[in-house]
């Protein structure tokens, strides 16, 4: 193969990426990445320590994602870990791990990169408004403080019309002695609704509501450790991930333990997608620890 002086291989990289550009803008994705082949091949040896190939290992990720070919996203993704040092981008090679995550549909995964390198200063622009409103929650239901997610019953028309009741009916007993201050008979009455949930229970928007109610009573009773591990498993569930209700009460069970790194990462989760009124009847103290951190994204 010719080896190439530095301007000569900045000269056949510039124009290779023109060409790729051209066919991604036709659709023709497999000659795009077949050129973006041949400039990776072209970069002599050390390749990643070559400026040159932050142009060609973006291209080839972004190309992938563009033709939603999974493989190579996979296989490419990882020299972004060496690239990105070439430029030092804070929060850059979060965003592609974001981005590929979420391509590949590991969608927790994929908030907590995107949210990641959000928080490092990596600014989403508008071209990523896809992301934005992934992280804003906006294609899925919204629970506030006033209306938990727990206590929005829904039935899926998928659960059994008489469990489906049963479990109604003992979350409902169990909504009642939260509002007493009776939690430890809330937590029972919870713990037995989800029981009648057939296996698997991530599968049931019921459970959702089940465990983030058991998780709200043991933050009320100043048992984060089990608050924690309550809406963790909520968060598994169908639309939990997005839940500003369900994130904000982890962000502040973390505080609470005094991880006010996870705590962070939660607080904006959740401020991303329930707004400033989620922490409207919290303590003051959650919402500042995001305010004064690297500051807080608005899209």
């Amino acid at each position: 193969m010719e080896i190439l002086d530095e301007d000569e291989l900045r000269d056949k990289i510039n124009d290779g990426y023109n060409k790729m550009c051209d066919y991604n803008e036709e659709g023709n994705f497999e000659k795009a990445l077949e050129v973006l082949f041949e400039m990776w091949d072209m970069i002599p040896k050390n390749k990643l320590e070559n400026e040159e190939s932050y142009s060609v290992v973006t291209g080839i990720i972004e190309t992938a994602i563009e033709c939603n070919n999974k493989e190579i996203m996979m296989q490419w993704i990882d020299k972004m870990d060496y690239i990105s040092d070439l430029r030092n981008e804070p929060g850059e090679k979060e965003y592609y791990r974001g981005k590929v995550a979420y391509a590949v549909g590991d969608f927790e995964k994929a908030r907590e990169n995107l949210s990641a390198a959000v928080r490092s200063g990596w600014r989403l622009s508008e071209y990523d408004q896809q992301y934005i409103d992934f992280l804003a929650g906006k294609t899925t239901k919204k629970a506030t403080k006033e209306m938990p997610l727990y206590s929005s019953h829904v039935n899926s028309n998928e659960l059994d019309d008489e469990i489906y009741k049963k479990v109604v009916r003992l979350s409902d007993r169990g909504d009642k002695y939260v509002d007493k201050g009776d939690f430890k008979k809330a937590e029972k009455l919870y713990l037995q609704a989800l029981e009648y949930l057939p296996s698997p229970k991530y599968n049931w928007e019921a459970a959702t509501w089940l465990y983030t109610a058991l998780g709200d009573a043991a933050y009320l009773q100043n048992d984060y450790r089990h608050a924690i591990n309550y809406l963790n498993e909520a968060i598994k569930c169908p639309d939990g991930l997005a839940n500003p209700f369900i994130l904000l009460k982890l962000g502040e069970s973390f505080y609470e333990q005094q991880n006010f790194e996870k705590a962070k990462e939660y607080l904006i989760q959740s401020y991303m997608c329930g707004g400033t009124e989620i922490f409207e009847e919290e303590d003051n103290k959650y919402f500042d620890l995001i305010e004064r951190g690297e500051g807080i994204f608005i899209g």
